[in-house]
């Protein structure tokens, strides 16, 4: 009886393993191309991903076109002035490494307006042209839920990050402007330019400046940032901490510094490096 019981399980096994294996003939969304084009009402580019592996590749095209290999379904839809790229999982059997999916988004690297990324689980890469001619965008936000994201070679006007416990990495970011609210995850900059606003609660926060052009504001809670400016950085700094810690290595003249309070220049002084810590840490190098 016991080995019955066993053979039938063993069965019942294969019976799964033999439908997810096959599931993409199965589904009519399997594997699928959508595309629309892009004209000049179009001011915004969505891309609204559930929990996969996508690649997003600027080129010479005039159109948004979207490959899904694997399981799944994907749409690309036009609707007033945006393009929204929707990816959902019926089922999730990503622990199957024969079964995980992959999309593959083509965007217009002359597209230059608006762009959101809203992903959850999965992961995502946008890497522009090159750093010399990065992928110029007026404003684009990236919203992230347990997933991770790597970007390279982006310039914008504004940048917003909102971060829950996922995983960012980015190198080579120039703007205006740019806004990280981080959560529990971990955000890395590298080659960062531009404005910076970033509100840490209990998560990693890493800026390498490329170049100091503008105020820098952070608020860590209980997190800890990294904040790694040029030599040659002038600025002012204005800290305060309740019981964490702000730690320095630039010498800083007309310093003015208690328990709680510390602020000083480096070189002229030009722009402001305000650093408000709870119980976190800082250090900036």
């Amino acid at each position: 009886m016991r080995k019955f019981i066993t053979m039938i399980l063993v069965l019942a096994g294969l019976a799964i393993v033999f439908f997810i294996w096959n599931f993409d003939s199965l589904w009519p969304f399997g594997d699928s191309t959508k595309s629309v084009s892009v004209n000049d009402n179009v001011d915004v580019i969505k891309l609204d991903i559930s929990s996969i592996q996508t690649t997003v590749i600027p080129e010479n095209r005039k159109d948004v076109h979207a490959e899904l290999e694997g399981r799944g379904k994907v749409t690309v839809k036009k609707r007033g002035n945006m393009i929204t790229v929707e990816q959902k999982n019926k089922w999730n059997f990503s622990f199957l490494w024969f079964n995980r999916p992959k999309l593959t988004i083509f965007i217009p690297k002359d597209f230059d307006r608006n762009m959101e990324i809203d992903l959850g689980s999965g992961s995502l890469n946008f890497t522009g042209p090159s750093k010399s001619q990065p992928m110029k965008l007026n404003h684009l936000t990236v919203d992230l839920g347990s997933g991770f994201i790597k970007m390279k070679n982006i310039e914008t006007k504004e940048f917003t990050n909102d971060v829950s416990s996922g995983n960012v990495e980015i190198q080579s970011l120039t703007t205006d402007h740019g806004i990280f609210d981080l959560s529990s995850g971990r955000i890395n900059l590298k080659d960062y330019e531009g404005k910076l606003e970033g509100d840490v609660s209990s998560g990693l926060f890493n800026v390498q400046m490329k170049q100091l052009v503008d105020s820098v504001d952070i608020e860590v809670s209980s997190g800890r940032v990294s904040l790694d400016l040029p030599e040659d950085a002038d600025f002012k700094l204005k800290g305060k901490t309740g019981s964490g810690i702000v730690n320095y290595d630039f010498p800083l003249n007309d310093t003015k510094k208690s328990r709680k309070h510390i602020e000083g220049v480096h070189g002229s002084g030009k722009h402001t490096i305000n650093i408000e810590v709870g119980s976190g840490s800082i250090n900036i190098r």
